[in-house]
């Protein structure tokens, strides 16, 4: 699908669905010249992705992968002021997200993770959910001990039946 059929659907705040993107989908193509922010809500739904990269964006409303097969995503630097969830996702390669800052509810749930995920230097600002997902080779998200700095949260995260998810300070019992 071209960008700018895409571009399209989101600006009429369509969740693009069904659309196999065999190339790195690039957040920037989204962008105006001269512009770090998307205003409108960017949905997925049963999509497959090679990969998906953004780097240095500010999302003004929710960013949603759902159903989604994706290869490799690579996120650093972005800010998200509403939901980032990611539900009932399988990737299959790297995923890196880094020095992000999520301002808004965020849903991690049913999802598949092959490779290990990066999670450095990510500031959660409110509720984190972590249900039902298998990490097959773990993940660094929950560890105090990263250097350099791991992830900040400033409400302890929801954690419910996830496998291979190492904790060190946070039991889901509490």
């Amino acid at each position: 699908m071209e960008v700018s059929k895409v571009l399209h659907l989101i600006k009429v705040n369509k969740p693009i669905v069904g659309i196999h993107f065999d190339y790195n989908f690039n957040f920037r193509e989204l962008l105006s010249e001269n512009v770090e922010v998307i205003n409108k809500s960017v949905i997925f739904e049963n999509c497959s992705f090679e990969q998906v990269t953004a780097f240095f964006i500010t999302f003004k409303q929710k960013v949603i992968f759902k159903n989604c097969c994706i290869k490799s995503m690579l996120i650093q630097s972005c800010f998200f002021e509403k939901e980032f969830f990611l539900e009932k996702n399988s990737f299959q390669g790297k995923v890196s997200i880094e020095s992000c800052g999520f301002f808004y509810e965020t849903i991690f749930s049913e999802n598949s993770f092959e490779k290990f995920i990066n999670f450095n230097d990510c500031n959660f600002k409110s509720l984190v959910r972590i249900q039902r997902n298998k990490f097959t080779v773990g993940t660094n998200l929950l560890n105090p001990f990263m250097i350099p700095a791991s992830s900040t949260f400033e409400s302890k995260p929801v954690l419910e039946n996830n496998t291979g998810l190492p904790r060190w300070h946070v039991s889901e019992e509490e």
